[in-house]
């Protein structure tokens, strides 16, 4: 190679230096684009699927339903979590304030993420220590809205829950994003939501907290378990203790207050409640009867997480007046294995006004509801085969012979009076005060069993599901009902002639309020007012003078 040909080589090794530098940053741009292009695809991709941010009830993951009487008094509670929501007026401000502090002391000036914060953690993290960025909003998002990938520790996971947070600043106040962070997060000790761990960890309410009882709380969410004070009071004083340190630090109580505030013991006021389930302060067997008619119509998360409002038609005072005499009359009776239920129904409304279901539901292991049970009636059938003869144009002061036995028409078997006592010739009005089964044999063949079968059909009984078989005896009560379908049917003679449905269940709206279901009378008129009241006028009769149903019967 000549001097030539070598200086020509030595230039084209310095122009192809330039060149392979920028073919690297060229190659770094446009890595870098497309990195950036499917950044973007991976971002479009991650927040396409999310949740409705947009509805609160989103962030409510889990609320009681409670039942309520007819005066709106409480009687139960259904739930899988301790939870009570509340508003901003029903919380104290040093809660307020001192969530703020420890949880998220830039709340009320970042836009759903803390981008300082961010910072504050990175240069923490490689100084080696720890420190959370996440703010309450996020907190909030991810603990409610995206409970299912809290435990995620994905970038996609992370994007979805910054991107819900800053909508979600957009949407609410700070004040209420705040307000719903406190009622979902979870305390501990089976408590989710600052209503719920105040009263059980301190019997009161979260509204009556004072500085120290509130620090010691805001400190539990970081650790429930280890800072359960029932658990662990060392750890839980020491906790409170730094709350109130950061609530002074940032100028939010006086030294004072500080001083006095960790001077203070923890003292405790544990009100133990279970972690899931129901509670049933009064009418149990009314309340397991709601209950049964709630799960045809919601799914167990709805009725166990919805938050819903029951309103109902029992009331409290009927319902204490018919225990006792259920109590009453058992004891007087005395006898072993013997149980009784009771059930009132409005004639006008169908409102179920008390239900006794049994002398003791605690006592009985089964909770045997014997207002629902379907029990033999006996003579109270003979009501329906009146109601029939009447209404197919019987006159009730028609002559029956009552004597006793009597021999059924298709069958070889002697009926009997009670005792078998022979009436003779009496009126079909003496012959139900007197509860005659020879007289009503013979009124039942007259009108027929299908009529009289079709009529407690109308009055809302289920001939099938109640063993009502058409055998010439069934007029004496053969069949099982039970005494709510007795009380519903006896109601249409004493309103008129229509049949109401028994109603437990007036109202239920949801957590928001909105109204999800509103009881609307819907009578059928199974008898003309003249019929009705011309059975009720027969019937009458059993509860007066010699009348099997009077006093001294």
């Amino acid at each position: 190679m000549g001097p030539r040909q070598r200086q020509g080589h030595s230039r084209s090794k310095t122009h192809a230096l330039p060149i392979i530098l920028l073919s690297f940053l060229g190659f770094l741009l446009i890595a870098g684009v497309a990195f950036g292009i499917g950044m973007v695809g991976n971002v479009n991709r991650w927040l396409s699927d999310l949740p409705d941010y947009t509805d609160a009830n989103a962030y409510l993951v889990s609320e009681p339903t409670e039942i309520v009487d007819c005066n709106g008094n409480k009687i139960a509670s259904f739930y899988t979590q301790n939870r009570k929501s509340i508003t901003k007026d029903e919380v104290s401000p040093y809660v307020l304030q001192g969530t703020v502090d420890v949880e998220d002391e830039r709340f009320y000036e970042h836009g759903g993420i803390d981008l300082w914060g961010i910072a504050r953690a990175a240069v923490a993290t490689l100084g080696g220590g720890h420190e959370g960025a996440s703010t309450i909003t996020q907190q909030l998002v991810r603990n409610t809205i995206l409970q299912e990938e809290q435990f995620d520790s994905t970038i996609e996971r992370k994007v979805r829950e910054a991107y819900i947070a800053i909508k979600m600043e957009d949407m609410y106040s700070k004040d209420e994003i705040l307000m719903m962070y406190l009622n979902t997060i979870y305390y501990g000790h089976g408590a989710y939501g600052i209503e719920a761990a105040a009263e059980t960890y301190l019997s009161k309410s979260a509204a009556d907290l004072t500085l120290s009882e509130a620090a010691l709380l805001i400190g539990l969410p970081n650790s429930p378990s280890q800072y359960d004070p029932t658990v662990n009071p060392d750890l839980a004083l020491s906790r409170r203790n730094k709350v109130l340190d950061n609530m002074l630090r940032l100028g939010h109580i006086t030294q004072e207050e500080h001083d006095a505030a960790q001077a203070e013991p923890i003292t405790l006021n544990v009100t133990e409640i279970s972690g899931s389930g129901v509670d049933v302060y009064s009418q149990p067997y009314f309340v397991s009867y709601v209950k049964q008619l709630l799960e045809q119509e919601f799914s167990t998360d709805v009725l166990f997480k919805g938050g819903l409002t029951v309103k109902t038609t029992i009331d409290p005072t009927m319902q204490q007046v018919a225990e006792n005499a259920v109590r009453e009359q058992l004891d007087t009776l005395s006898l072993d294995g013997l149980d009784m239920g009771m059930v009132v129904v409005d004639p006008k409304t169908g409102y179920i006004k008390c239900m006794v279901g049994g002398y003791d539901y605690n006592a009985d292991e089964n909770h045997v509801n014997h207002a629902t049970a379907k029990r033999p009636v006996g003579s109270t059938f003979k009501a329906f085969t009146l109601a029939t003869a009447i209404q197919n144009g019987m006159n009730p002061n028609v002559t029956l012979n009552c004597n006793s036995p009597l021999k059924a028409k298709g069958t070889t078997t002697e009926v009997q009076n009670y005792a078998n006592q022979s009436y003779g010739n009496i009126t079909l009005k003496q012959a139900t005060a007197y509860s005659s089964n020879t007289g009503y044999i013979q009124v039942a063949e007259a009108v027929g069993n299908s009529k009289i079968i079709s009529l407690v059909k109308k009055l809302g009984i289920d001939p099938a599901k109640d063993n009502i078989e058409d055998v010439p005896v069934m007029t004496l009560g053969t069949g099982s009902i039970s005494p709510l379908e007795m009380a519903a049917a006896y109601a249409t003679f004493a309103n008129g002639g229509y049949y109401r449905q028994p109603i437990a269940i007036t109202e239920i709206d949801s957590r928001t309020g909105s109204v999800l279901y509103q009881h609307t009378d819907n009578p059928s008129q199974v008898l003309t007012e003249g019929e009705a009241a011309a059975v009720t006028d027969v019937l009458s009769g059993v509860m007066k003078g010699s009348g099997t149903g009077a006093a001294g019967a």
